[in-house]
């Protein structure tokens, strides 16, 4: 068994438990502190709880197995649960490239003044009754 070039284990199916290697790990952290750095956004998360982050490879909204290769949905991202605050402590989760793309479609549409409160609030009942229609 040998590493592929994104880091992930080989000869074993992406479902099969994988860990993130440290070299990777390390990449991705100094990605994101030199991106928080240029935005101006605060990122203050301790190295234990970056560890316990990475020790679970499971995306925390859909639940699936998240990858290392930047071609898939399922490449490993951190989420900022409120995005009105930095990459800290309790705000920061490892989330799947793909809901996190949907979460952002989220919050910009709540942010965004362009609908008025009123509409978006009708708008988001009508999608919580469709999500509810589904169960």
């Amino acid at each position: 068994v040998s590493q592929s070039r994104y880091g992930s284990v080989t000869g074993k199916s992406e479902s099969q438990a994988m860990t993130f290697s440290f070299e990777y790990i390390a990449r991705r952290i100094a990605k994101k502190i030199q991106d928080c750095f240029y935005s101006n956004t605060e990122f203050n998360i301790s190295a234990l709880e970056l560890k316990e982050m990475f020790s679970n490879n499971k995306c925390a909204y859909p639940g699936r197995t998240m990858t290392i290769d930047p071609t898939k949905d399922t490449l490993v991202t951190f989420e900022r649960i409120n995005p009105d605050l930095g990459y800290i402590s309790g705000n920061t989760i490892l989330v799947c490239k793909r809901a996190n793309q949907q979460k952002a479609m989220l919050d910009a549409f709540y942010k965004d003044d362009f609908i008025p409160l009123e509409m978006k609030i009708k708008l988001m009942r009508k999608a919580l009754y469709q999500l509810e229609k589904k169960k």
